[in-house]
């Protein structure tokens, strides 16, 4: 029986070990003396759906020390654990006598203290005056007593009724009190000293952590997020600065009033974009979402701007189609979104600068792009295929090279070539006279190299005299041997994938028929080649250029797909492969697919068979079964094609994702 494997770093309490190039080690110095530690950075998902980042000392085994504490928690370094430079200088050099995280600058920032000076006014009653001293204070039905209450404070003292009214007075006349009646109070602030750990490393481990959350649709940590600020994010900063900052108060009633009626209006103005910028927010399903909740759960507009079209006469619906239409976004699905094509390797072609950063030249290969341009429409989001198969070919030939050709290769990889290559026969008069070729070839036998030279020598003088005889066969006749052809199986170059599915659509309502009659036109008129309009500019409707039944010099490549199985919660599926980029090359309908003619009213059949072939545009590659994707615009952002895999923790279920 086998073993189960012992559980290493316990996920459910570090959660999965979050990849990074650069190799995290410092000097560590305890009362034991000193030595380089090793750490290892983890990422755990919790019960709120947040995520937390850690990085943690490990020994030589990768355990995490026991008892030790985070260098790094939350997008927040442990500065009191982080070892700074030791140096040592002479005349000519400044060397480090210890080892320090790669990628790490602890800078020491102090503030100078400074004196401020302020005016405070305290200026109070004892409240208004209640009921029954109302009551008793009234006569004839008018009230003869004082509307505010005593005490009367000014500044701590206590003043008369009087003089609280005449201040007050003061006020109402637009005289500055605070100026007048306020108390100078100095305030000291003494020196502040900040110390900040940045640098590249904090970079790469924001890229880490984003690249994992884009990988299981877990949402980012907020200080992982390296890119600008979203306007829901900005409004959400200036509402909460402009509440904790108030407005500045004069101590004049109608500067103090007409100062909050402004400060109130700003709130609501924020409060009414903040509404309108939530509701453009991508589209994300409720559980248990259904067609009303794509459609009618968010306004016209909001519908309009979710996704960034390319011409409007290509789109064929706004909002995502659903068939069924009650299909639940907890049940497991497949989402199929349609971009626009451009062509991958184009900045490489039209490119003029020298790119010495991965592509661009004979050193590095040529570096592909996204083939997405923009997309077109929403997605159709389908029930998950009957059948679904991926096979990943890879081609490999049997190859043949005798010893000879191996020597000539060899040989010619050297300065002397190819008069080294004739040297080497040195047959001398071995064979001179045609009486003694057979013992040549027996005694020659044992000396392979140079039998094979003089059998080829052979071939070619008695091909001369119009006779086809290989060296193989007077070999095999003179000395009963061949030449060792060194077969091998040798890897020849990649395939490409493709995948056929199949779903049968019943319509069950009107609304359904009308979904599915989307859904098989919008599969057409994707996949069909494009006419160009002009190649020129001016007014691109010109004439009937581009028009159905007019002129195209030039067709363009038909719109490509991204395809993805998904289940509940908009995860993906860890246990099927992923695509990259596909092309439709083939999509068949069957109208009648129970043998015979089935309709409702109007004609609408009562079922279609459809089945889809794609083909992926580029290979898989073994750097595909990686969280790291070197190109950030194939990474992330609307037309980003390649999908992150997440690295295997044997130890953790979560992270054996199939990938492609």
């Amino acid at each position: 029986m086998t073993q189960e494997p012992t559980l290493v770093n316990d996920p459910e309490v570090y959660g999965n070990e979050l990849k990074i190039k650069t190799e995290l080690k410092q000097t560590v110095t305890t009362a034991d003396g000193s030595s380089v530690v090793k750490y290892k950075t983890f990422i755990k998902r919790n019960d709120d759906g947040s995520s937390e980042v850690k990085i943690w000392p490990v020994n030589d085994d990768g355990l995490i020390i026991a008892g030790s504490k985070p260098i790094f928690e939350n997008g927040a370094w442990n500065e009191n654990q982080i070892t700074l430079p030791k140096t040592h200088s002479n005349r000519t050099s400044t060397n480090q006598l210890n080892t320090t995280l790669d990628g790490i600058d602890v800078i020491s920032t102090t503030k100078e203290g400074y004196t401020r000076t302020i005016k405070n006014l305290e200026l109070t009653g004892g409240g208004f005056a209640d009921a029954e001293y109302i009551e008793a204070n009234t006569v004839d039905g008018v009230f003869t007593g004082n509307p505010v209450m005593p005490p009367y404070i000014l500044n701590g003292e206590e003043i008369t009724y009087e003089r609280f009214m005449e201040i007050k007075e003061e006020q109402l006349d637009g005289v500055n009190i605070l100026d007048k009646y306020g108390i100078e109070e100095t305030t000291v602030v003494p020196d502040v000293t900040t110390t900040v750990v940045e640098g590249p490393l904090f970079k790469e481990i924001q890229e880490a952590t984003v690249n994992h959350a884009r990988i299981t649709n877990d949402p980012a940590p907020e200080w992982a997020k390296t890119e600008e600020l979203s306007r829901v994010d900005e409004i959400k900063n200036e509402l909460k600065k402009l509440r904790e900052e108030g407005y500045e108060k004069t101590g004049n009633t109608k500067t103090d009033m007409r100062r909050s009626m402004q400060w109130t209006k700003q709130i609501r103005d924020l409060q009414k974009e903040l509404a309108i910028e939530e509701a453009k927010v991508e589209f994300n399903q409720t559980e248990g979402g259904t067609d009303s909740d794509i459609q009618n759960g968010f306004s016209k507009s909001t519908g309009l701007i979710k996704y960034a079209f390319d011409r409007d006469d290509e789109v064929t619906f706004r909002t995502p189609v659903k068939y069924p239409r009650d299909l639940s976004m907890q049940q497991d699905h497949m989402i199929i979104q349609c971009y626009t094509y451009q062509p991958p390797y184009n900045r490489e072609i039209t490119k003029t600068d020298k790119n010495t950063n991965g592509g661009g030249g004979a050193a590095f290969g040529a570096q592909r792009g996204t083939p997405f341009r923009r997309k077109i429409g929403a997605p159709i989001i389908l029930p998950m295929p009957n059948q679904i198969n991926d096979s990943n070919q890879r081609m490999w030939e049997e190859s043949n090279m005798n010893n000879q050709a191996l020597d000539a290769v060899r040989k010619s990889a050297s300065k002397t070539g190819i008069k080294a290559f004739l040297s080497n026969l040195n047959l001398g008069g071995a064979f001179a006279t045609a009486d003694n070729i057979g013992a040549f070839f027996q005694q020659t036998s044992q000396q392979a190299g140079r039998a094979d030279f003089a059998a080829n020598q052979m071939s070619q003088i008695v091909a001369d005299a119009g006779f086809d005889v290989s060296a193989d066969q007077i070999l095999a006749r003179t000395g009963g041997v061949i030449a060792n052809s060194n077969t091998e199986l040798l890897f020849s170059g990649v395939s490409l994938r493709s995948f056929e599915f199949s779903w049968l659509l019943s319509a069950r309502d009107d609304r359904e028929a009308h979904n599915i009659r989307m859904i098989l036109r919008a599969f057409k008129q994707w996949s069909s080649p494009r006419k160009i309009s002009k190649l020129v500019s001016g007014d691109q409707n010109a004439g009937n250029t581009g028009l159905a039944g007019g002129p195209s010099y030039f067709l363009g490549t038909p719109n490509v797909f991204k395809l993805r199985y998904e289940t509940a919660g908009n995860k993906p599926i860890l246990g099927l492969h992923k695509f990259k980029a596909c092309a439709l090359t083939d999509i068949s309908i069957n109208y009648t697919p129970e043998g015979q003619w089935m309709a409702y009213d109007h004609g609408q059949p009562t079922s279609y068979s459809m089945t889809l072939k794609f083909n992926e545009l580029e290979p898989i590659y073994n750097t595909d079964y990686n969280e790291n994707i070197g190109d950030k615009d194939r990474r992330e952002g609307p037309v980003a094609d390649l999908e992150g895999v997440l690295n295997v923790n044997q130890d953790d279920p979560s992270t054996s994702m199939i990938g492609y």
